[in-house]
């Protein structure tokens, strides 16, 4: 019975041994011995780069081929497919190697996305697609100001730096083009850091799309650009102005009367230009002169009241006193139909400036019928240096006549200025408002010396010096610059200074330089006027 017993027991254990030796989990799907398993398989890329030699992207693709025990295979065929012709690949199938890895050269020149189908085979069973891989052709182009804008007219200049990037980030060495009309140079080249200087040209302002091309590569490069409008602190325009040839003047340089005063000297360049120079004064700390500039001597009423024409500004650079800073415009806020300004005045603490100007607000203008009044005097603060909205003060100082050129007193309440109002002693005189708070009292007439039958004005006053007024007179033939001391409640007979069509007197705060313009005069009339100093003996 034993022996039945052990015969039947290995025949039920020999099948169920043979069975697991066999396999017969028929729940569990296990794919052959070098199958390719999509899920551990691997598509990588590099970011493509521009190479300046071949004038092409480059870029790498590395498929990685894995079983499901995420073994690498050997011998797979694996194939790159562009999905056109824009890109191309050097050997666009390639086998797998020991690692199982299949790397692949792209190339091409055109920018933009691309995508190319990965397709594995393996020596045994049917294709394999794996996931796409795309590739960015790319040139990343910054732009900066490379430099303040300079104006010619209405016409700008405006210098830019370029940066060229490829999608590594790596900088871009190679030859750029642009077909717009306004870029200078048409052609130019990156330098090794990537970097190339441009010009643009224009009358636009506000943003600007610029279309560049890069060498080789189709596509465009699009740097978008900002032109700054003219405005306060902008450079000087240059000088387009020529005055007719064979011009001489009646006085070729001021001539100086006084011993107590040095020959005048011009005020070199860039102050100096062939452009009119004129209503000049200096800041209260006596480093910063401001003057009015034109780009024409007897312009229309378009040229008159351009923007460029206007105050501008340079300061002192240390080198002497006939040497300054690149001049930078003053804006005094010309308002509606643009202005002419000039003649400037600050307060003793700066909060205020005082200046002339032909705009629409003068109160000549606002008569019917209109009467010509070309010069009334504004108020405005000033801020940081800036100055705001400027107000006109009304018949407290301003008339419908000539009411201007004007010099403010050491202490801010007393207001010398020209003009020819009723009641002088003929023509332009020299006037005074005194300041009382906020309010201008109704100006006085000083009469005689002072004033006489002919042109006095340009009044101006020294800081060291409060009781000496400088001003302009022609009493004595050409205008020229004279001194009167106010002295026992009266002002003393003046006594000539400058001559030679010279004017707007204006001394420094220690009283040992005195600038002032001299006007170039001939036969055919006025045709420049600059400015010069002189220093004090």
């Amino acid at each position: 019975m034993s022996a039945e017993f052990n015969t039947f027991q290995l025949f039920i254990i020999i099948p169920l041994f043979l069975l697991q030796l066999l396999g017969c989990d028929n729940d569990k799907n296990t794919e052959p011995v070098g199958a390719v398993s999509i899920e551990n398989s691997m598509v990588e890329k590099t970011p493509a780069f521009y190479d300046s030699i071949t004038e092409k992207f480059h870029s790498t693709v590395t498929v990685t081929i894995n079983d499901p025990s995420e073994n690498p295979i050997e011998g797979v065929t694996v194939s790159l497919t562009p999905d056109g012709t824009l890109v191309s690949v050097l050997e666009s199938t390639v086998s797998t190697d020991s690692q199982g890895k299949a790397v692949f050269e792209i190339y091409g020149n055109h920018t933009g996305e691309h995508t190319l189908a990965v397709v594995a085979t393996p020596f045994e069973g049917d294709s394999v697609n794996l996931e796409d891989v795309q590739i960015t052709h790319e040139i990343i182009i910054l732009v900066e100001p490379a430099g303040e804008p300079e104006y010619v007219w209405d016409s700008g200049s405006f210098p830019f730096k370029m940066i060229l990037y490829d999608s590594t980030g790596v900088i871009v060495s190679g030859n750029i083009t642009s077909d717009n009309d306004a870029v200078f140079p048409v052609s130019l080249t990156t330098d090794g850091s990537g970097q190339a200087l441009f010009t643009v040209e224009t009358e636009e302002r506000g943003e600007m799309d610029i279309v560049f091309s890069l060498a080789g590569i189709i596509g465009e490069l699009v740097a978008n650009i900002t032109l700054l409008e003219f405005g306060h602190g902008s450079i000087r325009p240059a000088c387009q102005y020529e005055p007719g040839s064979g011009r001489i003047p009646y006085f070729e340089a001021p001539v100086v009367v006084s011993p107590d005063w040095s020959e005048p000297v011009k005020v070199s360049s860039p102050v100096t230009d062939a452009c009119p120079n004129d209503a000049i004064s200096l800041s209260n700390d006596g480093k910063t002169l401001y003057f009015f500039w034109s780009p024409v001597v007897e312009g229309n009423n378009e040229q008159l009241l351009h923007i460029h024409t206007g105050t501008y500004w340079a300061d002192l650079t240390g080198e002497g006193p006939g040497n300054f800073t690149t001049p930078r415009f003053y804006d005094l806020n010309g308002g509606n139909g643009g202005s002419v300004d000039g003649a400037l005045s600050f307060t003793p603490d700066g909060s205020e400036v005082i200046f002339h100007s032909t705009r629409n607000e003068n109160l000549g203008f606002q008569e019917n019928p209109i009467v010509n009044d070309f010069l009334d005097m504004y108020i405005a603060p000033v801020n940081d240096g800036v100055p705001g909205l400027p107000v006109n003060p009304g018949v407290s100082l301003n008339s419908i006549y000539i009411d201007g050129e004007h010099g403010l007193d050491s202490t801010g309440s007393i207001l010398y200025f020209s003009s020819d109002r009723p009641g002088g002693e003929g023509g332009i005189d020299i006037w005074f408002s005194l300041r009382n708070g906020q309010t201008w009292e109704n100006p006085i007439n000083p009469g005689p010396p002072l004033n006489t039958a002919q042109w006095e004005g340009q009044p101006n006053f020294g800081v060291s010096e409060p009781d000496k007024m400088y001003f302009v007179s022609n009493r004595d033939g050409p205008n020229g610059i004279y001194q009167s001391v106010y002295e026992n409640g009266a002002w003393s007979e003046p006594e000539l200074l400058f001559t030679g069509y010279v004017g707007e007197p204006t001394i420094s705060p220690d009283g040992n330089t005195m600038y002032f313009v001299h006007v170039l005069v001939d036969e055919e009339g006025v045709y420049g006027s600059n400015i010069w100093y002189s220093v004090r003996n």
